[in-house]
């Protein structure tokens, strides 16, 4: 990835005050296929092992985007309603969907994010994209595009004041 994606990681495990994963666990977390007994759900189990079903990039991202490279319906869904959809249990994944589309031979990838707390969440969500996109565009023999994420709800926790102005000091 590029080191621009790394600097708010590296910022933010900096913080005296603040536990934040090192790489190698966001990157497990969004590859590793099974469910993780540290978290209620991990994006890559839903992404490689949907519903424990199906591996949404190997069976369907890579070989459409292979066959119709122009093709709008490369997406890949990470709530599942039969377990979501659930008034009592507040384990709903941020990250919903991610769109992928091909133009001008590159890659470019859209997520979108139900909850997106913006200091700690979305640093760890843009590297962990981009590992996704620069993974697929090598398998499908184009380069990496643009990412961008839709937001419905971006928010900063009032508790994170104190590490919210150490990182804009650092930046």
């Amino acid at each position: 990835p590029k080191k621009e994606l790394i600097r708010p990681i590296e910022i933010l495990r900096s913080l005296r005050n603040l536990v934040y994963p090192e790489l190698n666990e966001l990157e497990d977390s969004i590859f590793r296929k099974e469910s993780s007994k540290n978290y209620s759900y991990t994006y890559g189990a839903r992404i490689f092992n949907y519903a424990n079903k199906k591996n949404q990039v190997q069976e369907y991202i890579i070989p459409l985007l292979k066959k119709e490279p122009e093709t709008k319906q490369a997406i890949i869904v990470l709530y599942q309603p039969l377990f979501d959809s659930n008034l009592t249990d507040n384990a709903k994944p941020c990250l919903i969907c991610i769109f992928f589309r091909i133009i001008k031979g590159k890659l470019n990838l859209t997520a979108t994010i139900r909850s997106n707390e913006m200091l700690l969440g979305w640093p760890a969500n843009i590297y962990q994209l981009s590992l996704l996109q620069k993974r697929i565009a090598n398998e499908i023999g184009v380069e990496e595009g643009t990412i961008t994420t839709i937001s419905h709800s971006a928010h900063i926790y009032t508790n994170y004041d104190e590490e919210l102005e150490e990182v804009l000091r650092k930046i």
